[in-house]
């Protein structure tokens, strides 16, 4: 009689057992949906996130609009945050200033615009900064209201703000590739090319 009930125990324990396990991979799996559809929805929400218009002076006194000056007219757009006396903009600045030139120097599809974060950074050391470096691409100090402008995309929406340079690379639509950044200034070249490369191709 006891073993008879220990066979009927195990005929009704084990459909429970399945039936449980089968509960908790269901859970599991529902779980684990949810989180890959948030994940997804959060990729999704960044990437429609549009670059922020600003309108500045740059430091050979010329007024310029991101969107009506440059986006519109069907440019890419790098923008390079930076100051003055940051060692690694500094260390950089001369594979910029290569790059700039591999992409027309802004008499073609593409312009650079450097904009300092510094509200000790005026036109003057600015000016010194482009000279040393041969960057003759559009430049913003202080004066011509490059902090502000800088703040827009330094506030860690895009993205997280890991310090100066921080490069960020935007289409004619609008949309951005927020800070390619390698381990070293050459990686960090080699993506900024590439970026900028398929950004001309949209």
């Amino acid at each position: 009689r006891q073993q008879n009930y220990l066979q009927t125990s195990k005929l009704h324990i084990q459909p429970q057992l399945r039936t449980s396990i089968a509960t908790v991979s269901y859970t599991h799996l529902r779980n684990f949906g949810i989180i890959l559809l948030f994940v997804f929805s959060q990729i999704l929400l960044i990437g429609q996130k549009k670059a922020r218009d600003f309108k500045v002076t740059t430091t050979d006194k010329k007024t310029v609009e991101l969107y009506k000056d440059y986006l519109n007219q069907g440019k890419v757009v790098m923008l390079k945050i930076f100051f003055v006396d940051c060692p690694p903009c500094n260390d950089i600045a001369p594979q910029i200033s290569e790059l700039y030139k591999k992409y027309g120097g802004g008499k073609e599809k593409v312009e650079f615009i450097e904009l300092s974060n510094k509200d000790w950074d005026f036109d003057a050391a600015v000016i010194g900064y482009k000279i040393k470096y041969d960057l003759p691409c559009p430049s913003v100090s202080q004066d011509g209201g490059s902090v502000e402008a800088s703040a827009l995309y330094s506030d860690n929406y895009f993205g997280p703000f890991f310090g100066t340079p921080t490069f960020v690379i935007i289409r004619p639509d609008g949309n951005l590739d927020f800070d390619p950044r390698g381990s070293n200034k050459n990686e960090t070249i080699r993506l900024l090319d590439t970026s900028i490369s398929r950004a001309r191709c949209v």
